[in-house]
């Protein structure tokens, strides 16, 4: 025995004696406490197989229940496993048909369990699928068929053709509002077996945006008092209908109808489809109205609604080659009003577009349903005739329209007054390409301004040359206007009966060389047209004031220097700040100073040239009239306004020395300016039968090339003295005789 038994009790040991294998367990017996003795070791020992015996037995029974129990559990699953798979296996294979979209493939189970249940499922899913995928296939092609037919009509026979096929039903039409008529409609009628639309237009008895208030996805209507836009479909049978409206954001564009036989069954997905239906009609019919809208922005004016230049552009060029094809002949008349941009910049923007649109109108009533107008921009205008015989034909057609706009319009309960200057090309003469026609009667427009307005010209080779020359006095006088080039001369007013020199006029003057100077008539217009004759009038303001204080330290006192004044001027904002600044600066009393304005800034009525007028005569500032008669004359604004002196045009003065007409002309403009207490000026006296003439009819100045022509500040200086001189001098011999 080993040693270590002695040192555990109650061990299993294993241990072998004589062969045998023994299995035991040992017990500590101590004695030492009362016997003073080492303890005792007790062993029990068995034969290990007689102890095991009954382990060994269970083994065998368990392992052999165990195996027993698993092959019949296997047997078992075999079966239930067979049992399961085989309607797996085929709900497997029809979820492979489904997406595959192959849905009308069959599925045959019938378990009776819950795959049953559940291939029932599939197949309603299938069903639901199929048709959802053929709504959607159906919709694309609507889709495409839309976008390759911009036009309504299309689009809606469209739909139609293929509506059954998304949205069962009877009978169908769709009702499209006239945009131009809202109360006027296109109907569109798909009557029972037929796939063909008819068309029909009808009347709205209906508010369609009260109709549809609070039901904008659809109301159900019977056959007893249906709206007027779908009665047809109960005569084809419908005892039911449903309504849907045609609606893109707050707008309506129609009615797509439903009807049906008998009372229909529409679930929420077939009403959200016809739904859908009408979803495409609309932004189909947006879509179309936004590209019209568009078309219109891009080809047409704004203001007006006439064709814009684009448009014309296109226009005349087709014109042009259809001319070129069958030998025939067009002209193009180009319009520009005159003294638009007077009312405009007095009257105000709003003026201007209401004056622009009723010559937009009077343009119209002139030609033929066949020509084109359009506005270019601003106060241009131009007329596309086609067709035409020939010059007189259109000589004609320009006659017409000037008189047509000389005729006074009425705007804001004033009349006003306008005239037009015409230039006119022909093709082929005048040029082969739009660019050709248009600048070549841009040409000869201005042509016409220059001889006096108001006149139609047609194109000369000759005129280009002209062009040429204005572009090239625009530039030089851009640079000369910017480095002050500009001299004042003055010319004497003398009064009538004594001849004395008793004021001025400062009289703007273009030295190009030292022996030659470019006429104002020809600057004038150009400075106007680009705005330089503001600069100008200031400059000459300037030279006015500095030229009376010259003088006056010279000892000549001139009653008054007068300066002209353009209307592009005296609209300016501050022009009368300006004014007193530079009088201001020159130290210069502004009763010294008279104002030339001209004859047709007073014809308009506005409260804005009343209160410049006002403040200019608060401060003692003259006024006059300049080329009165030339005009739309009038007593009434002499009286309304605070005007001091009339200056009669040198039209008139010219021929008072050999017509008895012009005579009586000035005798009584003379007449009646002194009746309103009117100082009167004669311009332009030429010879002495003119002069002897006006101081006969009482005019109190007279100026002109009888007496002396303009002249630089000194020169005008020695003239005074030596003029004033002589009249002395005669007023002295007269006194003593």
């Amino acid at each position: 025995m080993p040693d270590s038994l002695a040192q555990d009790s109650g061990a299993l040991i294993h241990w072998r004696q004589n062969n045998r294998k023994l299995l035991g367990q040992t017990w500590q017996i101590k004695l030492d406490r009362h016997f003073g003795h080492e303890p005792w070791v007790l062993l029990i020992g068995t034969p290990d197989h007689e102890v095991l015996a009954d382990v060994t037995d269970f083994r065998v029974v368990f392992l052999t229940v165990f195996l027993s129990a698993l092959l019949v559990a296997a047997l078992i699953s075999r079966s239930q496993i067979r049992k399961r798979m085989v309607p797996l296996e085929k709900l497997a294979t029809y979820a492979g048909h489904v997406s595959n979209k192959r849905f009308h493939e069959p599925l045959d189970v019938d378990s009776g369990d819950e795959f049953e249940g559940l291939a029932d499922s599939l197949r309603k899913m299938s069903r639901g699928l199929a048709s959802h995928f053929s709504i959607l296939a159906t919709m694309s092609e609507v889709d495409r068929n839309i976008l390759s037919s911009p036009e309504p009509g299309a689009v809606v026979d469209i739909v139609l053709s293929r509506l059954r096929e998304i949205v069962p039903c009877h009978n169908a039409v769709v009702t499209v509002l006239d945009r131009a008529a809202p109360k006027i409609a296109q109907n569109y009628l798909l009557f029972a077996g037929e796939e063909q639309s008819k068309t029909k237009r009808i009347k709205i008895d209906r508010d369609l945006e009260l109709m549809f208030s609070d039901a904008q996805a659809g109301i159900f209507l019977d056959r007893e008092k249906p709206p007027g836009f779908c009665q047809a479909l109960v005569l084809d049978g419908a005892v039911s209908m449903f309504c849907v409206p045609i609606i893109k954001g707050e707008k309506i564009y129609g009615v797509l109808t439903l009807g049906y036989s008998e009372s229909p069954e529409l679930d929420g997905e077939l009403m959200h489809q016809a739904s859908e239906v009408c979803g495409r009609l609309a932004l189909a019919m947006a879509t179309v109205e936004r590209d019209e809208q568009l078309y219109h922005q891009a080809h047409f004016d704004n203001l007006t609604g006439l064709a814009n230049r684009q448009l014309f552009a296109q226009r005349l060029n087709m014109e042009i080659r259809r001319a070129e094809r069958d030998r025939g002949l067009l002209a193009l008349l180009f319009i520009d009003l005159d003294n638009f941009k007077i009312i405009n910049d007095v009257r105000g923007h709003s003026a201007g577009d209401q004056l622009i649109r009723k010559v937009a109108e009077r343009l119209g009533e002139r030609v033929r349903d066949s020509d084109l107008i359009s506005r270019l921009g601003g106060d241009e205008f131009t007329i596309l005739l086609s067709s035409i015989d020939g010059e007189e034909d259109v000589s004609r057609i320009a006659k017409e329209i000037l008189e047509s706009l000389q005729k006074p319009f009425t705007i804001d309960g004033s009349q006003h007054f306008i005239s037009a200057s015409i230039g006119v090309t022909l093709y082929p003469g005048d040029g082969r390409t739009v660019e050709e026609l248009l600048r070549n009667a841009d040409t000869a427009m201005y042509r016409a301004k220059e001889a006096g307005r108001d006149q139609c010209m047609f194109f000369q080779e000759e005129m280009n040359l002209a062009a040429v020359r204005r572009v090239k006095l625009e530039s030089q006088l851009r640079t000369v206007v910017e480095s002050g080039g500009m001299k004042m001369h003055f010319q004497p007013l003398l009064d009538s009966q004594t001849l004395e020199v008793v004021g001025a006029e400062a009289l703007m003057r273009w030295p190009v060389s030292s022996e030659r100077v470019t006429s104002p008539d020809e600057f004038i217009p150009v400075a106007e047209e680009t705005g330089l004759i503001v600069p100008m009038g200031y400059a000459a303001l300037e030279e006015a004031c500095r030229a009376m204080i010259v003088w006056r330290t010279k000892g000549i006192e001139l009653a008054s220097i007068a300066v002209n004044v353009s209307p592009r001027q005296f609209n300016e904002p501050g022009f009368v700040s300006e004014v007193l600044a530079i009088l201001g600066r020159h130290g210069l009393d502004p009763r010294f100073l008279e104002l030339e304005i001209t004859e047709s800034l007073l014809l308009e009525e506005v409260q804005r040239i009343r209160m410049v007028l006002e403040e200019l005569c608060r401060h003692e500032i003259r006024l006059a009239i300049d080329d009165f008669g030339t005009g739309y004359s009038a007593l009434g604004y002499l009286r309304r306004y605070p005007v001091q002196t009339i200056k009669i045009d040198r039209s008139f003065v010219n021929e008072i020395d050999r017509a008895e007409g012009p005579q009586k002309l000035t005798r009584a403009i003379i007449a009646m300016s002194h009746g309103l207490g009117k100082r009167v000026v004669a311009e332009g006296v030429e010879n002495q039968k003119q002069y002897e003439v006006l101081a006969a009819q009482g005019c109190d100045l007279v100026q002109g090339h009888l007496f002396s022509h303009a002249m630089p500040v000194d020169t005008f200086a020695s003239y005074v003295r030596k003029q004033n001189g002589k009249v002395m001098m005669k007023a002295l011999i007269a006194g003593d005789t």
